[in-house]
Parts: C-alpha cells; sequence; structure tokens
C-alpha cells in the first residue's frame, strides 16, 4: 500500500482510494481518545456532584462510536474514496459520515465465490450490514460454524445481521421481533459471540426443534444458560463470558452458594467447552451440537446460572420436571441420606469448578485429570 503526500497524510492503495481497513482504523483511534477524554470529564463530573460543587451536573454515560454511528448525517461519503473526498471527515469524523463507517449503509448479500451452491443459495437470503471485509468474515464464521442444514434454516427467517459500534451495553445481542442480530465490531465479532447470537435466533425460530432445552425460553435464566451451552458445543474454544461469573458456586467452609471468582469462571468455562464438545476441543456441529446439550447441560456449570428466580437449573426442574434440582442441603433423615449415596455427582450437583461427573465410591474426583486439577 502507498501512501501519498496529503495535507492530512491519508494512505491510499495502488488505485488511489483509501483502504477500507484504514479509514476503520482512524475511525476507532479517533473516536477511542476522545471516548478516554469524555470519560476522564464525567468521572470529574460526578466527584464534584458528590462533593456538593455548586452548579455541578453528572454528565450520562456515552459510547461516543455508537452515538455517531447511530446518527446519520446530512452528508454521507461512499466507502470507496479518495483522499481528496475524505479529508474533511478524516479531520473530525463527527462532521459527516463515510459509508459502512460510521452510518449503517444498505445490506448486503456479497457471498465468496469459493463457497459452495448451496451454501451460497442460504447466504443469498442472509442480509448483513457491514463493510465488506467484515461481511465476508460473518459469512465465512458462519460457514464454519454450522452445516448446511443449519444455515438454511438461519436462511429461512430472513434475517438482518449487523456489525456496528454497540457500546458498552452489550458485544452481540438478538432482536426477536426484527429477526436482526448485531454484533459489536471491536468485542464481538468472533466465532463464539456469532455462535451464541445465531443460537438465540434457532431456539427462538427452528419449527425442528422440540426439545425445552433447545428451544426458546421465557424465563432468563433458562434461555441464556442453555445458549451459553449451545455456544459452548458450537465453538472450537472456550468463551470467558461473563455468564461464567454470575454462575453459583458452592463453599463448603462457609455452606453458602456464593458468585464465582474471575480464575474459578475462567475453569468452569473451559471444563464445560471439553464437557460439550466431548473432550475434542473442537466445535460440533448439527444435530451432533444439539444432542451434546440436551444430554449434558444439567451436568455442566453453565446450568448453575443464577438469576433473581434462582439457579437455571433449579428453575427448569420446578417448571418442567426434566432435571434434577440442584442441593446442597444436607440429608434431613437416615432414609434421605440413604438416597442421597446414590445420586451421582455431576459438576452441576457438586456446585464447583474441577469436580467429577461420576460418583465412584461415594468420593468426588476431579473431572479433567489430564490437566492436573
Amino acid at each position: 500500500m502507498a501512501t501519498v503526500g496529503t495535507h492530512y497524510g491519508i494512505p491510499v492503495d495502488e488505485d488511489g482510494h483509501v483502504p477500507e481497513e484504514e479509514l476503520l482504523k482512524h475511525f476507532r483511534n479517533v473516536m477511542a481518545g476522545r471516548q478516554r477524554e469524555y470519560d476522564r470529564r464525567r468521572r470529574e463530573a460526578e466527584l464534584e456532584v458528590i462533593a456538593g460543587v455548586p452548579d455541578a451536573h453528572r454528565m450520562p454515560n456515552i459510547n461516543l462510536a455508537k452515538r455517531d454511528y447511530d446518527s446519520t448525517s446530512d452528508t454521507v461519503i461512499p466507502l470507496q474514496c479518495t483522499p481528496e473526498q475524505v479529508a474533511v471527515w478524516w479531520k473530525d469524523p463527527t462532521c459527516c459520515d463515510v459509508q459502512d463507517i460510521d452510518t449503517a449503509g444498505p445490506p448486503k448479500t456479497n457471498i465468496p465465490r469459493d463457497m459452495t451452491l448451496e451454501q451460497r443459495r442460504s447466504q443469498g437470503r442472509i442480509k448483513v450490514v457491514a463493510t465488506p471485509s467484515e461481511e465476508a468474515k460473518l459469512r465465512r464464521e458462519l460457514v464454519m460454524t454450522y452445516t448446511p442444514e443449519d444455515l438454511r434454516r438461519i436462511a429461512e427467517t430472513n434475517p438482518t445481521i449487523a456489525v456496528k459500534p454497540t457500546g458498552v451495553a452489550y458485544s452481540g445481542r438478538y432482536v426477536p421481533s426484527r429477526t436482526r442480530i448485531e454484533f459489536d465490531r471491536k468485542d464481538g465479532f468472533d466465532q463464539t459471540t456469532i455462535a451464541h447470537e445465531a443460537g438465540h435466533l434457532l431456539r427462538d425460530r427452528d419449527p425442528h426443534r422440540d426439545d425445552v432445552i433447545t428451544t426458546r425460553n421465557p424465563e432468563i435464566g433458562i434461555e441464556e444458560s442453555c445458549t451459553v451451552a449451545e455456544q459452548m458445543a458450537r465453538s472450537d474454544k472456550p468463551d470467558y463470558t461473563g455468564y461464567y461469573m454470575s454462575v453459583a458456586v458452592y463453599d463448603e467452609r462457609k455452606h453458602v452458594w456464593r458468585k464465582a471468582t474471575r480464575s474459578e469462571a475462567r475453569r468452569m468455562a473451559e471444563e464445560d467447552h471439553d464437557l460439550f464438545t466431548y473432550g475434542r476441543g473442537k466445535g460440533l456441529k448439527g444435530d451432533e451440537a444439539l444432542r451434546s446439550v440436551e444430554q449434558n447441560w444439567a451436568k455442566s456449570h453453565i446450568a448453575r446460572l443464577f438469576t433473581s428466580r434462582g439457579m437455571a437449573v433449579n428453575v427448569m426442574a420446578r417448571e418442567y420436571g426434566n432435571v434434577e434440582k440442584v442441593t446442597m442441603a444436607k440429608p434431613r433423615s437416615v432414609r434421605a441420606e440413604e438416597e442421597n449415596r446414590n445420586v451421582t455427582i455431576t459438576n452441576a450437583t457438586a456446585g464447583m469448578p474441577g469436580v467429577a461427573s461420576a460418583n465412584k465410591g461415594g468420593r468426588q474426583i476431579t473431572l479433567f485429570g489430564r490437566r492436573g486439577r
């Protein structure tokens, strides 16, 4: 890539256009700098309010890149642009917009030529709002994560997928009313997040699913817990998602349930990934992925995802009776104690990282001994 000596030193390619990646990088860097300054002033304003400074007021928690992207300017510069066309934007990205960089362009169906006819047919029904390189990456991730049949089922919903700055609220989300998925282009544009959000869509819209564990659930704890399970089953690596920070862990010393520590959350994510991929460490596809979720969810750590209604596995047990309730309460009778001896110890029933998925002689053993745990 050559660089021309314009007034702003804007990079150009051999055809004289500013490369897409340079436009993205420039927008990201400029907005990151302004975000740091805004956050610094916001913290100072908060301290002034706390200190009772006259006329002090709180500043809203705003993501400037998201606000700029969501507010389309009267002037929109085409993505394929020359340094002369984009010079004013390069100086101040808030004065106008570049299509697909800081404002949404039209939905696209540019399909990589190396895909099969079946893949191309399905991808043609999936609209993508993103830059060309983001679109190509997204479509390849879909092919890597889903079978042609899964991809066809996604395509049958005629979804729109957008890659954009989403701010601090989320790295990805599924909007059922619009059959729309959004990914943050910085923190949410990876296989694990794609598998999670597309998992929400399939749980909601795939008519071939009939198990309560793999279909959309109105209870948020069950829905997110089971979606994380499917995401783990389909992904080639564990996702250290924040959901694991809300998994209940049993404290044997205090005999209480508590939130996981960061290291426990990381370990539980790794163990669940091994559980849902049958120890292969590579994501499953199609019906094999669904069967793994149905068979292993109740044994997993993510089944203990805790919300205001309790652990997801316990809510599932109360509402549907298809899984065993998790409890660490001590037996109150001889009969209950005898029955407890025959209960298989799983990650869920044991309530802590590194505990066995089987009860051998009533003794808990490490689930993944090959890791020295």
